[in-house]
């Protein structure tokens, strides 16, 4: 009885004629429904593999002929033969003839034995059986993989190509998705902006970028018919050459400086679009953040966000200082914090040494307060621990390395990354040798203290990092009060918006002391040349 059918099946010439026999076997099909048949519905009517390549064959010749439309071709492009079957001739049909998802990559069975064939995929695949998560360095990975398979076989994708793939990888990895690989593009008409929107993903912007690097740009060819991609895919070309330029060069510097700034705003949209963008991440994308004198690039990057018109120097830092400590006061048993104050308010003191050690004094005049949650643990941070994050004390430059590593085992423990924090040099707080901010596993030498305050305040900002959690509230306050800055992200912290209640209070004292001092002085000037006046008349 099967072979007959199939046999029916294969000779037919029309739609109609395609579905009879099944509809006769009272599986239903007819005209309409047809186009929907899947890899796993073939398999059940047609078990017989080479059978179901000749229906498919005759398939794709009826729709080929009766010039299918867009929509059809992506009502059967699930369509597949057998795994064994995996050269063009077996394909199905498609307007563009390009559907990776369907011509390459048959089911998630393709994507995992790609990922297979790979050291790093195969350890991709241990890790995710292993934990059910995948990390972002671990979605990268999975895209470039893949990506560079598929560029091998074909360098023109469009749209339903990257739907497909990403559909295909949430299958292999369930936990993931399909958004972090693929937002389908906006039409002009449905876009809330009033101009289209290009789609977007990690297997978008990869394909993008390995447009670029490989020079295929001016190579591909476009036709009318695939209009659409062209729209959708819209590569900042500009952005991609700075990215290129910048990758390999490092003088002459104003040039490079030039074409950062140049650069800002296709960095800010990269950042953007990556919400998992880590530190480690965007200084393995943009290499030049290792070069020495890079936190000049950063001091561009925080001038371009426009966010204060503050620029700290020792009078600011000063005065905000004095006003945290005429209002917090320390703990009287506490003999390291007595000693810092006792430091701190010398008269005739190095500007590094004061402003070294009212960092180290901010923790203890505001300790952090409850508990943070990191996982499953509870953590409750120390006065020392709040300090490190802040600023770390080291004897030798030796010390560095140990230190900043003992720093990210702490921080792994707590689930925690290793946010940038100062590093200060020499073997007393009275004798500081250099200065350093320690960004991930980059060291900035800087020329005092409150330049290293400055930089590492704005790196958090640029990049769009967290505080830590042990010092936030500091950096917190550092950013209300002398930065005069406020975002959307903004966590409201009691004790950092009761002491801006009470240092603005300070504030406005001291601007009417200084009022009526004004006013009393004017007075006695004025008393004074009348007095002078009334004296010249008389003589």
């Amino acid at each position: 009885m099967e072979p007959r059918r199939s046999h029916f099946i294969i000779q037919s010439s029309g739609t109609a004629n395609l579905c009879r026999t099944a509809t006769n076997y009272e599986n239903e099909i007819n005209e309409q429904n047809i186009k929907h048949l899947n890899d796993s519905m073939l398999k059940e009517l047609i078990p017989k593999i080479g059978r179901r390549i000749l229906f498919i064959n005759k398939l794709k010749q009826l729709y080929s002929n009766e010039s299918l439309s867009q929509n059809k071709t992506s009502s059967i492009e699930n369509l597949s033969s057998d795994d064994e079957v995996s050269n063009d001739e077996n394909a199905l049909p498609s307007a563009n003839n390009s559907l990776i998802s369907t011509r390459l990559y048959n089911d998630r069975r393709t994507i995992h034995k790609t990922l297979k064939k790979s050291t790093r995929g195969s350890a991709v695949l241990c890790t995710y059986k292993k934990n059910k998560v995948l990390s972002m360095k671990n979605r990268n990975i999975i895209v470039d993989i893949i990506m560079e398979d598929v560029l091998q076989k074909e360098k023109r994708l469009r749209n339903a190509d990257f739907h497909g793939l990403a559909k295909q990888i949430c299958e292999e990895f369930p936990t993931e998705n399909l958004n972090t690989y693929y937002v389908p593009p906006i039409t002009k008409k449905e876009s809330n902006i009033n101009k289209s929107i290009s789609s977007k993903g990690k297997l978008v912007s990869k394909y993008r970028n390995n447009l670029y690097g490989l020079k295929l740009l001016n190579a591909v060819g476009t036709t009318e018919e695939e209009s659409d991609t062209d729209e959708n895919v819209d590569i900042d070309t500009e952005g991609l050459e700075l990215k290129q330029w910048l990758s390999v060069t490092i003088t002459p510097w104003d040039k490079v400086k030039e074409n950062w700034k140049k650069s800002f705003n296709f960095r800010r949209q990269e950042y953007k679009k990556n919400k998992d963008f880590n530190i480690a991440t965007i200084v393995a994308e943009w290499p030049i953040l290792r070069q020495p004198n890079a936190f000049a690039l950063i001091n561009e990057d925080f001038d371009s966000l426009r966010l204060t018109t503050v620029n700290l120097n020792e009078e600011i830092w000063e005065t905000f200082f004095q006003k945290v400590l005429k209002l917090r006061d320390l703990n009287n048993r506490d003999s390291n914090s007595l000693a810092l104050k006792e430091v701190v308010t010398l008269e005739e003191i190095n500007i590094d040494l004061k402003v070294a050690g009212q960092l180290l004094l901010l923790p203890y005049l505001l300790p952090p307060k409850g508990r943070i949650k990191c996982g499953q643990k509870h953590w409750k941070p120390s006065v020392t621990e709040c300090k490190d994050s802040i600023l770390m004390h080291l004897l030798i430059p030796g010390d560095i390395i140990v230190k900043v590593d003992e720093r990210r085992e702490l921080m792994k423990k707590l689930n925690l990354s290793v946010q940038p924090f100062i590093i200060i040099i020499g073997p007393t707080l009275t004798d500081i040798e250099s200065i350093y901010v320690c960004l991930d596993d980059i060291i900035y030498k800087l020329e005092s203290v409150l330049q290293a305050v400055d930089i590492c305040f704005k790196i958090f900002h640029v990049f769009n990092l967290k505080y830590p959690p042990e010092s936030e509230h500091i950096w917190q306050l550092v950013q209300l009060y002398i930065y005069n800055i406020k975002t959307v992200y903004d966590k409201y912290i009691s004790q950092v918006a009761e002491l801006i209640t009470d240092m603005n209070k300070v504030r406005q004292q001291c601007k009417l002391k200084f009022k009526i001092h004004y006013i009393n002085y004017t007075f006695l000037q004025f008393k004074s040349h009348k007095s002078l006046s009334l004296y010249k008349n008389n003589h």
